[in-house]
C-alpha cells in the first residue's frame, strides 16, 4: 500500500526531463476522478465541478528526488456512451488508475469490468493502480477500506486511499 510520495511540482515551462509517464485515470462517473485530478492541477478542492464530458488532459512536471519526471495525465469519463473510445488512450500508457467511491457500491462493483478493458488495451509492464475515493465521508460509506485493500491484493494493484479536505 502507498501511503504517501513527497514531490515538488514545478513549471510547465521545463522543456527537458529525465523521464515520461503516461498515467490514465478511469472509473465510473462520480467515482472522484476529476475532482483528483482537479486538486492536484489547480491546488484547489472543489467537489462540484463539472462531470467529465469526453476527456481531460493534464501534463505535470515533477521533481521527484533528483530526476524531473513529465506526467501525462488522462482523465477518462466513466460514461458509457464513450467506453468504446478509451482503447485510444490506453495505448502506451504507464498507469492505470481505476477510481471508485467508497460511498458508492456500483463504482467498486464496476472495478473488474475497468480493468478488464483497460487490460485488453495496454502494454504488458503498466501498472495498475487503485484509488478509493470520498475517504472524508464515513457516513455513506458503503465500501469498507478492507474490501479495496483486498481486492487490490487480489489483482496485484498499489492500493490509495484518497481523503481529499471537505
Amino acid at each position: 500500500m502507498i501511503n504517501s510520495i513527497k514531490y515538488e511540482i514545478l513549471s510547465n515551462d521545463y522543456k527537458e526531463y529525465d523521464l515520461s509517464f503516461k498515467a490514465v485515470f478511469i472509473g465510473d462517473p462520480g467515482s472522484g476522478r476529476s475532482v483528483l485530478l482537479n486538486k492536484l492541477n489547480s491546488k484547489n478542492y472543489d467537489r462540484f465541478i463539472p462531470a467529465t464530458n469526453g476527456f481531460d488532459f493534464y501534463i505535470f512536471n515533477i521533481k521527484l528526488e533528483d530526476k524531473i519526471i513529465r506526467l501525462q495525465l488522462w482523465d477518462c469519463t466513466g460514461l458509457e456512451i464513450y467506453r468504446s473510445l478509451l482503447s485510444n488512450f490506453y495505448r502506451d500508457a504507464n498507469l492505470i488508475a481505476i477510481s471508485y467511491a467508497i460511498n458508492d457500491r456500483t463504482s467498486f462493483v464496476h472495478i473488474e469490468s475497468w480493468l478488464n478493458q483497460a487490460k485488453t488495451n495496454t502494454p504488458y509492464d503498466c501498472k495498475f493502480f487503485l484509488i478509493g475515493n470520498k475517504a472524508d465521508d464515513d457516513e455513506g460509506r458503503e465500501v469498507l477500506k478492507e474490501e479495496g485493500e483486498k481486492i487490490a491484493k487480489n489483482y496485484n494493484f498499489d492500493y490509495l486511499l484518497k481523503l481529499l479536505p471537505k
